[in-house]
């Protein structure tokens, strides 16, 4: 009997081990046949990769269509497919040319005294023979823009003059880097005349650029009407390129 209860206490005592054994490995838990736990580590979403363009053909690509223009704006012309009147672009350079409706009666009959005729807008892919061409053409833009900061007063080549007040401002978005300028312009002495709202995105990565211009009537506007409207063009067009 004695032997019997010694037997007992063995087995007692052998149990009690293995389960303080299981416990601190945590055997307690529900395993896979794989031996890891069923809870799993909760996964994150990867970030997008960057929009890139390795070639014309993948700005050309992504240019807007009609359907990703805003209410509002009509597709006028798409270089070189549509052909007519693209020969003034160099064949590095692909581009959606648009018509804005004047948001008021008032701009609708001043625009068309102004230097651009009509409420416009042009989208651009550009590649250049490499990177540093690209990032040359940043000076270049910025360059033609330099007469209009602050409170300006100028005749350009054409003979037309143009007063009104501008700013430059450096732009980053999704690893593509460039200018932001927007302006205000008047080209006639009329008191009635309110101008135009002007805008010009230019960013470049790598070898390709994406440019926005708008000029749009400022009569029923938004001061930043002109400088908004190419920031959406140019960040769709990078999401298109994703």
């Amino acid at each position: 009997m004695r032997v019997g209860a010694r037997g007992a206490l063995t087995r007692a005592a052998l149990l009690l081990v293995v389960l303080s054994l299981v416990a601190a490995c945590g055997g307690g838990s529900d395993t896979r046949g794989s031996g890891e736990p069923t809870s799993a580590t909760p996964k994150t979403s990867a970030a997008p990769a960057p929009p890139t363009a390795s070639t014309l053909a993948d700005l050309a690509a992504a240019l807007p269509t009609a359907s990703h223009l805003p209410t509002g704006i009509t597709l006028a012309r798409t270089c070189p497919a549509d052909g007519e009147g693209c020969d003034q672009y160099p064949d590095n350079v692909v581009v959606v040319e648009g018509n804005a409706e004047p948001a008021s009666p008032e701009g609708a009959e001043n625009v068309k005294d102004q230097a651009t005729p009509k409420d416009f807008l042009a989208v651009q892919g550009v590649f250049y023979a490499d990177a540093a061409a690209a990032q040359e053409s940043i000076g270049e833009a910025r360059e033609g823009v330099e007469q209009y900061v602050g409170t300006y007063d100028v005749t350009r080549d054409d003979g037309r003059k143009s007063r009104g007040t501008g700013a430059i401002d450096e732009l980053e978005i999704d690893g593509w880097t460039g200018i932001a300028s927007e302006r205000t312009e008047v080209s006639s002495d009329s008191e009635k005349d309110q101008g135009l709202l002007v805008s010009t995105i230019k960013l470049v990565n790598g070898q390709a650029s994406v440019v926005a211009f708008v000029s749009l009537s400022a009569a029923g506007r938004a001061p930043t009407a002109a400088k908004d409207l190419a920031d959406v063009l140019v960040r769709d067009y990078l999401v298109r390129l994703r």
